[in-house]
């Protein structure tokens, strides 16, 4: 990050145990108001995206089944990185990118190398149903 000005994230995950760092504003499945918010923000995904991919389905997938909507001030650290990853966290970046839980961006251009989407729980749990 540039240090001077905060950069806040947005990290959307499907599992429920706290964050190692407290975040500066959470918003749960109590807020009414967070559905219509996820739903914009699965449409906002989908109209800039320049294809639909798999990965940008998958993306969609956790945008949707967001039980934890976190705002943090600055850039994340490791150990908030690990945990957004083993939480299917993406970041929603300042500059409205779509980040992995490592931070590499996967939408609003190709995606960096090593990025990765998350696999949700819903999605393991179909995947190996199918098996």
């Amino acid at each position: 990050g540039n240090g001077r000005i905060p950069i806040l994230h947005v990290s959307a995950h499907t599992l429920s145990r706290p964050p190692v760092k407290k975040p500066r504003h959470r918003r749960d499945r109590s807020d009414e108001d967070l559905p219509g918010h996820l739903r914009g923000f699965e449409r906002f995904l989908i109209q800039t995206a320049e294809a639909q991919t798999p990965q940008l389905f998958r993306i969609a997938q956790i945008v949707r089944n967001t039980r934890h909507h976190l705002v943090f001030k600055g850039e994340p650290s490791s150990k908030l990185k690990r945990w957004a990853g083993e939480h299917n966290g993406v970041w929603f970046g300042p500059d409205s990118t779509v980040r992995d839980p490592e931070g590499r961006r996967l939408t609003l251009g190709p995606a960096e190398p090593e990025a990765s989407v998350p696999v949700t729980e819903d999605a393991r749990l179909a995947f190996a149903a199918a098996r």
